[in-house]
């Protein structure tokens, strides 16, 4: 599993990713969920 941002940003170029999700949940406890595009992952 990756740990750092440039582990994860060298994933996504080998593996052609256009979207990342982040999925938590809120201090009430619901599920959050956003997605940008993987080249605004900085």
């Amino acid at each position: 599993m990756a740990k750092t941002l440039k582990e994860i940003q060298k994933i996504i170029e080998e593996n052609g990713i256009e979207m990342v999700d982040f999925k938590l949940t809120d201090i009430d406890g619901r599920w959050r969920h956003l997605s940008i595009p993987a080249k605004r992952l900085t």
